[in-house]
Order: C-alpha cells, then structure tokens, then sequence
C-alpha cells in the first residue's frame, strides 16, 4: 500500500489458514473470492482559527485572543485534506458589555469527512481584555528641534509660537 496515491480495490482469492499461519487443506470455502477495498485517507495538522463577531465594551479592546490547543491533528479523505488549511472554533459574538478577560469553550468545526485523530473537538478560547490608556504630551513648536534638513530647504519654528498636542 506504500505506493497508493488513490483508493483502491481489487478482486482477491481466499484460503483458509491455521493459527500458525499455516495454509488448511481439506476445508472447502464457500466464497472463493472476495472485494478488497482500500480508501486511503491522510492526515495533517492545521491551525484553528477563531471567529470574532462585535466589540467589547468601549474604552476596552482586545489584546489578544489565544486558542488551547492552537493546531489539532486531523484525518480525512485525500482529496478534502489537500485543500484544507484551517478549521474553525465557531463564531464568539461580543455583546458590547466585555472589560474583562475571559475563557470559552468551544467546538470546531469540521468539514464533512474529516474527524480530528483524539475525537475530541472542544477547544478553549481565551480573550484578554483591557482598558484603552492614553497619554497627551504637548510641545511648543519653537522648542522642535529640526534634524537632517537639507540644505537647500529652510523651516520658520523657531519664530511660531504654537504648540502641537500628541494623544497616543
């Protein structure tokens, strides 16, 4: 089988063996032949990706969103395993009302035909949250210092008297 690229199938013969691996005479069979089919499959890890739906409440953002396991090995038909990439940990919807982190569970979602080699297909989902901070820095503009201007250009900042607020 280790030069199988498809599913096979073949007619084969049957004979009747001991224990010992030793072939039976006098024993008569009552199908002589029987269909021998061979559906090959594959397997594969691939990354689970989670689905963000809404935003948490505001002044507060997500700072990250991490999935336990984050890949899972898979198995399935050859043909669906070479196109698949990714599977998915459902939709989480976001009410608006999250400021703090929090973990769910969640099951992922598998095309037809693949199932996941442990049978398992919980996964937890963790997002952490928190507040937006923000900073104001304010600067005179006369007190800017210019670097690297070229020579053939000239800046009047030192003679304004404005100042520029920076909100990070």
């Amino acid at each position: 089988v280790n030069t199988l690229t498809n599913d096979y199938a073949r007619e084969v013969s049957l004979v009747p063996y001991s224990f010992d691996g030793e072939v039976v005479s006098g024993v008569t069979l009552d199908i002589n032949y029987a269909t021998l089919n061979l559906k090959l499959g594959k397997t594969k890890f691939v990354p689970i990706e989670t689905v963000v739906e809404g935003e948490p409440k505001a002044g507060y953002k997500i700072v990250s969103i991490k999935t336990t396991p984050e890949i899972i090995s898979v198995s399935g038909e050859v043909s669906v395993m070479e196109t698949l990439e990714k599977v998915v940990a459902g939709t989480i919807e976001l009410t608006g009302d999250e400021e703090t982190s929090f973990i769910v569970e969640k099951d992922v979602t598998l095309p037809e035909g693949i199932k996941t080699l442990s049978g398992d297909t919980k996964v937890q989902v963790e997002f952490v949250i928190e507040p937006i901070q923000t900073k104001e820095f304010t600067f005179d503009v006369s007190e800017i210092p210019v670097v690297n201007l070229n020579e053939k250009f000239t800046t009047d900042l030192k003679e304004n008297q404005g100042i520029i607020m920076v909100k990070v």
